[in-house]
């Protein structure tokens, strides 16, 4: 017997609300986190946060912000109404951390929500006060300094469903505040604090001096402050600052794994990947290593609109930033078999400049900044035979042989010692395959890194830096087939399985890499064109 067909008909506006909050807010930490974005986007230098059982009966925070003028306090709990994107092509390079204009409106669907806030031209503050879901009435006059004070009290009180959910208010209490460790972390200029029922959980004052042990105690604990190494590093545009434990301060949960991009907190698996394999053989399976990385990157190059909490992102170029971040871990890292990165010798935390914490003011490059820079100088009109690169420049076509010209590149490169760089999926290796590599040292003196996983053959984990995107299967097959393990035999194999991108502009970010690496070998591309004047295009076309 079938169901009788239900008519399709409109949700009401309050359901509508509390399923667009429940792509917002999970728990009170997630109200925690709305509200401190907007704190920082206002400009704020000091947030304090004050919840009681563990933010489920109320969430207070305030700030020193710029605050919301009251003619705005409506639009301020409205859907998609913000102050802070007006054009879509600002979502190409967002540098806010809130833009949805979501955060408010999803807080106020699910729990009572009350405002008090003053702009430096008011006279006195503003304040409102709505239960959830509710019509918000119109702003009257209250006391109150400079900035912002939002409570959100009863979540989900109204919606047992999504209550029921929440844990027990100490399970809550440490999910803000590990949220607000990893804030104290991402914005070492503004001050923080954390209480429940009046009882400190964290207070840390601005880092302005450079050297701020008792900040960097309060966040990181005391044990990660003297034994964890400094780590400032740059490639290719791409800034790594912070500090790493080594191998003595893994642990058995992941609660001192920080990692943040412009000044944003993001989760990213691939970048936790990055990170634990720099770690290798030194941290056993089970153990979490601790660290806290502030990644800088051209706001272009990332797509920070992917998640609606605003957790996740989405780079143009996953592999360069894996790989810098792996690079830069590693080599930081003695344990792990490299040196200490950024600085001239291994240095407690408490010791590190805030420079090198500061994604946005990342050290000196550690290559010239021509070769870090370089980028391919024509115009890429398309590809040929996945080979044939049709460029022109200055009103000149040409066409460049992008095998040779990676082959007689990575000679050269691969002559010189050269970091690993682990694989985001390991290439899986037949018994034959792996031990053919495996008697061939000089394969793991260039950066290549198997492991064997017995009648099963095993895999190819790691590859050294400087080489491009691949067909790794295809690779792995070739340099069996070389025989040898010299730069030479390396280098033909790799460029006759280039993993060469579609047609521009996909292709550039591929091409602006050769480049670089041409500079840094000093190869001359010119040597692999061949110019197409107008006579050669005649004869192509048989035009006469």
């Amino acid at each position: 017997m079938t169901a009788p067909r239900a008519a399709i008909r409109p949700l009401p506006e309050h359901l509508v609300n509390q399923i667009a909050a429940g792509e917002v807010v999970e728990r009170p930490a997630s109200v925690v986190k709305e509200l401190v974005e907007n704190s920082l986007d206002a400009g704020a230098r000091r947030i304090d946060v004050e919840l009681v059982d563990g933010g489920i009966e109320r969430i207070v925070v305030s700030d020193d912000g710029s605050g919301i003028a009251a003619a705005e306090l409506g639009a301020a709990f409205s859907r998609h109404w913000t102050s802070k994107l007006h054009d879509a092509r600002e979502l190409e390079a967002l540098v806010s951390l809130g833009f949805r204009g979501e955060a408010l409106a999803s807080i106020a669907a699910v729990a009572d929500v009350a405002v008090v806030t003053r702009t430096a031209d008011d006279t006195h503050a503003w304040q409102v006060a709505a239960a959830a879901g509710a019509a918000l009435p119109p702003p009257r006059p209250a006391r109150g300094n400079r900035g912002c004070r939002i409570e959100a009290s009863a979540l989900f009180a109204r919606i047992p469903a999504r209550r029921r959910f929440l844990k027990q208010a100490r399970t809550e209490f440490l999910h803000v505040l590990r949220l607000m460790r990893h804030f104290a972390f991402a914005r070492p200029e503004v001050a923080f604090s954390l209480s429940q029922a009046g009882a400190r959980g964290l207070r840390v004052r601005p880092a302005t001096y450079g050297v701020d042990a008792p900040r960097w105690r309060a966040v990181f604990g005391a044990a990660f402050c003297q034994e964890a190494q400094v780590l400032d590093f740059m490639l290719d545009g791409i800034a790594v600052a912070g500090w790493v434990g080594g191998a003595a301060l893994a642990g058995n949960h992941n609660d001192l794994q920080f990692i943040v991009l412009n000044g944003r907190i993001i989760r990213d698996r691939n970048l936790h990947h990055a990170v634990r394999a720099a770690y290798g053989e030194s941290v056993p399976a089970g153990s979490y290593p601790a660290y806290a990385l502030a990644l800088s990157v051209a706001p272009d190059s990332v797509d920070v609109n992917v998640h609606p909490g605003k957790l996740e992102v989405r780079f143009a170029d996953l592999r360069a930033v894996h790989d810098v971040l792996h690079t830069a871990v590693r080599r930081a890292l003695p344990e792990a078999g490299g040196r200490a990165g950024g600085v001239a010798a291994p240095a407690a935390l408490g010791e590190a400049p805030a420079r090198t914490y500061v994604a946005t003011a990342p050290a000196a490059t550690t290559r010239p900044a021509a070769l870090a820079e370089a980028t391919w100088p024509g115009r890429p009109l398309g590809l040929v035979g996945r080979r044939y690169l049709v460029d022109e420049q200055a009103g000149v076509v040409r066409v460049f042989d992008l095998v040779e010209a990676w082959r007689a590149v990575l000679t050269v490169r691969l002559a010189e010692p050269s970091v690993a760089r682990p694989l985001l999926l390991p290439v899986r290796l037949a018994p034959g395959q792996l031990a053919a590599l495996a008697a061939r040292p000089g394969l793991a003196a260039r950066g290549f890194e198997f492991d064997d996983l017995g009648p099963a053959g095993g895999v190819l984990r790691a590859v050294p830096t400087i080489l491009p995107a691949l067909d790794w299967m295809a690779f792995v097959a070739a340099l069996v087939d070389a025989g040898e393990a010299a730069p030479a035999d390396i280098a033909k194999a790799a460029a006759c399985c280039l993993a060469l991108e579609p047609p521009p502009p996909a292709s550039r970010r591929a091409l602006d890499e050769l480049a670089r690496a041409a500079g840094a070998a000093g190869v001359a591309l010119d040597t692999f064109a061949r110019t197409l004047d107008a006579a050669a295009l005649a004869r192509l076309f048989d035009r006469g």
